[in-house]
């Protein structure tokens, strides 16, 4: 030290440097010198940057002005809580402190029920509204979201089907992240890499059966069968290649924050000799082959995101949550010379769940010390005085663990125990719990914040105080995410053109977007700002409009200081601007954002009743958004629309065009308490071609086949027709271009479906010259194929074009039975005398029977009088799986008929005739 400066020094080890981070601290640096003379060995050189950053990073982050230290009263057993096995009490500060970074989460699942599965866009986003309202009434900034339960996916995926949870062709993905980064919210994507179902009664082979090609499951080959689930086998190349492909495809293709794994890897009891046989080729052990296998896939998946991240100056995370004890040992760490953690285990019971051996193998420690990831996040859900993983203990430990990594550590708080709900110990007896462990974690050195599981007990929690009691005193305020610091930061510039006035609502605040700016953080103070976390105010993401950010704050009591800091990807913060509240008022409120995708969903032709359409606005404060909407016609006096339905997602209102009109003029207004958006269009008439008539489809409608669509020719030369297809009646995709130039009555196209399954709409659309005409709608159903009816016999006699029966005897119907692994299969059987209008077995005669044996189905059929005519449908269904439809032909000897019952059986005759010819649906 020369001048009171670190020239050199030469260290043993990380303890020491801590010794005197804190001495420092204290400001005993004549004591920090003659140890650095005495003490220090030269075992290697630490340059001068490298041990101010080391400083500078230990003061930036040493707990000052905490207060004095308490302990935590044990409501259980009375006394206070201890550290485990020992008469240490466990420390708290008396006042929570405020970090300059804070990660609050939550686990959000509709595996779990914290939200219904999708049923329409309204119901999502009204359930997801609510979601961000509570996390808004605790400052939590990061939503831990399930878009992968059980190798499937809530979003539109090359890999994986549909999960059950969003069985839709819309994608809200967007949207919640959307929404998310607009309220400062970090978004993680919570993906289960391994788990595909836990119904572990069923075969490998009939699992594999039902997934496509493309997913890695379809080969048995490639599962593993344990005691909880059936999983994707690790020790597979090709799965841990797949598997990443999985995760990049939402990173690449979403504004995700990061790919977020619980603790689901192996399972227990899983039989992987075959995969360790092939490819264990240096001899590991059982559990050393199996952690290899994870360890693999991790790094392999760090490195795919780190070099997506460094393409696109993005800091997407790789953040894991396993179960919350490593290990059970005597929860000492030390380090090497590299800062890497070694210890025996977290202070706890031997008999506790450890994840690095049986059954889970996953060697997180090692991921830190590599720094494959950017956070770990421990479900330490145990109470504060758990006899054997008690909640303080294993916090030390992973906080110590993490000390000389740039990974983060977050603490997973177990509040679904609260409240006479699984817990024992604390959970149960002390309404404190919560509050104990964020304070808890509060006290650890290398300890950023804490994530809650699950959603729906906070959510209960925000309507019951008395479940939380002080949560939401300690974080009054809002806080800033934490750094990202595994990859180089990301510098970001100051924001500029920085103003606060005066409106009739409150004080707005308003400055230039930065096209770079991942989130704002908003200062507030009575006095000059610092910029010290107790004046954070608001986290926001990009509100602007037309290059502007604008926030109003609602409380103009006080002529407040108001200051910005951008956040670059990173989360670094930007330096501070700040400026005092002007007293002058500003009439004009703030920008709710852009109307878009403003039309109508028909052509505007005279006479015709049309649907307007908008996106709604999602400004999300100064409450609930109303509309209004004005229309003139060929600048006559003006209508109001104030009353909305929501159609699919978007606002719609009906406009009833006259006969005989050139333009429409409309504009529409959204506004809240805080402002309004106000946009206008002209739209001008448009002539209509023919409609299209006969519009329908020869063919059944199952996944990845041809369907054979059909409809009459319009006969206008030189046309186009185009078939569409919607899965909202609003937003059409087109298929298929054919031209018009044909002689022929008909048209037919062939359609080749995809993967997707559910309720799709179809048209077809003619265009010549600007022009246009539709077809009508066709809604089907498209499933999964379970087979085709075979080996069909009618009384005996092998399947033919037609079968004559006698009135009052027997149809006997058989064929070989169809079987699915995913549900129960059950026979349709339906009658039509027209191959138009189908009724049931049981409307046409109460003693049909359908009876089954282990390969053969049979149906037994008494021939009703009256109909000479008779079709015969049979359809077999199993879930969302279906067969090809059998279409059987009789015609029935009657003893008699009356002479109108024989002008019936011409017309039902000619009616079926023209459906076999197939020149119509």
């Amino acid at each position: 030290i020369e001048n009171g400066k670190i020239i050199r020094a030469e260290v043993p080890d990380y303890e020491r440097i801590l010794e005197l981070y804190f001495e420092i601290n204290s400001g005993n640096n004549r004591v920090m010198e003659d140890k650095m003379k005495k003490r220090f060995c030269f075992i290697w050189t630490i340059k001068l940057s490298l041990v101010l950053m080391l400083l500078i990073l230990c003061l930036s982050s040493f707990i000052v002005n905490a207060g004095e230290k308490v302990t935590i009263p044990d409501t259980t057993n009375g006394g206070v809580i201890y550290h485990y096995k020992t008469t240490n009490p466990v420390y708290i500060n008396s006042e929570y402190q405020i970090k300059d970074s804070d990660f609050r989460g939550v686990w959000v699942s509709p595996y779990v029920s914290d939200i219904s599965a999708f049923t329409s866009v309204k119901q999502y986003k009204d359930q997801m509204y609510n979601v961000f309202d509570t996390m808004e009434a605790y400052h939590l900034n990061a939503l831990v979201f399930h878009v992968r339960i059980m190798n499937d996916a809530l979003y539109p995926s090359a890999y994986c089907e549909r999960s059950p949870y969003m069985d839709t062709d819309v994608d809200m993905l967007p949207w919640i992240i959307d929404e998310c980064h607009k309220r400062g919210i970090e978004f993680h994507a919570w993906m289960n890499p391994y788990r595909v179902t836990t119904n572990v009664s069923k075969t490998l082979e009939q699992v594999a059966s039902s997934f496509k090609a493309n997913n890695v499951a379809s080969n048995p080959e490639n599962l593993l069968k344990g005691q909880n689930s059936i999983i994707l086998d690790p020790g597979q190349p090709i799965v841990r290649s797949w598997l990443v492909k999985v995760c990049m495809e939402v990173v690449e293709n979403y504004d995700v924050d990061a790919i977020h794994f619980d603790d689901y890897f192996y399972d227990n009891g899983v039989d992987d000799s075959t995969t360790r046989a092939q490819y264990n080729s240096t001899n590991l052990s059982l559990a050393d082959f199996r952690r290899k296998q994870v360890d693999m896939f991790i790094e392999n998946l760090s490195s795919a995101i780190r070099a997506y991240n460094q393409t696109n100056n993005k800091r997407v995370q790789l953040g894991i949550s396993p179960s919350g004890v490593y290990t059970a040992g005597n929860g000492v760490v030390t380090y090497d010379a590299n800062g890497n953690a070694r210890s025996t285990g977290s202070a706890t019971a031997s008999a506790s769940f450890q994840h690095y051996g049986n059954y889970l193998y996953c060697d997180t420690l090692k991921w830190i010390n590599n720094e494959w990831i950017d956070y770990i996040l421990p479900q330490t859900y145990w109470a504060c005085n758990h006899p054997s993983c008690p909640y303080a203990d294993l916090m030390e430990w992973w906080s110590a663990v993490v000390k000389y990594k740039n990974v983060k550590c977050y603490s997973g708080i177990g509040i679904y125990q609260q409240n006479g709900g699984e817990g024992k110990y604390g959970w149960n007896k002390n309404p404190m719990e919560t509050y104990y462990q964020i304070m808890i974690t509060n006290n650890q050195e290398n300890a950023h914040g804490v994530c809650f599981f699950k959603y729906s007990n906070i959510e209960a929690a925000v309507r019951d105080k008395s479940v939380t009691p002080k949560v939401n005193e300690i974080w009054s305020v809002p806080a800033i995410l934490p750094e990202v610091n595994t990859m180089d930061i990301i510098p970001i510039g100051d924001v500029t053109n920085l103003k606060v006035s005066k409106t009739t609502v409150g004080n707005k605040i308003s400055f230039n977007k930065l096209d770079d700016a991942k989130f704002y953080v908003i200062y507030r103070s009575e006095s000059p700002l610092l910029f010290t976390p107790d004046e954070v105010f608001k986290v926001i993401g990009d509100l602007s409009t037309d290059g502007l950010v604008e926030y109003i704050d609602s409380d103009s009591s006080k002529n407040y200081y108001y200051g910005v800091r951008a956040q670059s990807y990173s989360n670094t913060l930007s330096n501070g601007i700040y400026v005092k509240a002007s007293n002058e008022i500003d009439e004009n409120l703030i920008s709710l954002g852009e109307l878009n995708d403003f039309r109508f969903a028909e052509a505007l032709t005279v006479g015709s009743n049309v649907t307007l359409l908008f996106d709604p606005v999602y400004y999300p404060y100064g409450g609930k958004i109303k509309y209004e909407v004005n229309y003139k016609i060929d600048d006559k006096d003006a209508s109001t629309i104030t009353s909305f339905t929501s159609k699919q997602g978007y606002m719609a209102a009906s406009i009833k065009l006259p006969n005989e009109f050139e333009h429409l003029t409309v504009t529409i207004t959204a506004y809240n308490d805080y402002g309004k958006s106000v946009k206008t269009k002209v739209f001008n008439r448009e002539v209509a071609l023919p409609n299209i008539t006969n519009f329908g489809v020869l063919t059944d409608m199952f996944s990845y086949t041809d369907a054979t669509f059909v409809w009459n020719n319009c006969g206008i030369d030189d046309a186009e027709y185009v078939i569409q297809r919607s899965a909202n009646e609003i937003d059409w995709e087109d298929l298929k271009t054919i031209s018009s130039n044909s002689d022929k009555v008909n048209l037919t196209q062939k359609i080749r479906l995809g993967y997707e399954t559910g309720i799709y709409s179809y048209r077809v659309v003619i265009k010549k010259d600007g022009l246009i005409g539709y077809s009508n709608v066709l809604k089907t159903n498209i499933t999964n194929k379970l087979g085709d009816i075979k080996n069909v016999t009618i009384n005996g006699d092998t399947e033919k074009d037609l079968y004559v029966v006698k009135e009052n005897s027997n149809i006997v119907i058989t064929f070989k039975k169809l079987s699915s692994t995913n549900a129960t299969t059950n026979y349709s059987i339906s009658v039509s005398s027209d191959l138009s209008n189908w009724i049931s077995l049981a409307s046409y005669n109460r003693r049909a029977n359908i009876s089954e044996n282990d390969t053969t189905v049979t149906v037994t059929i008494p021939v009703a009088s009256s109909k000479y005519l008779l079709y015969i449908k049979i359809k077999a269904i199993a879930g969302e799986y279906l067969s090809s439809e059998k279409t059987l032909k009789f015609y029935c000897g009657l003893d008699f008929m009356y002479s109108d019952e024989v002008l019936g059986f011409f017309y039902d005759n000619a009616t079926a005739t023209i459906k076999e010819m197939g020149l119509f649906n």
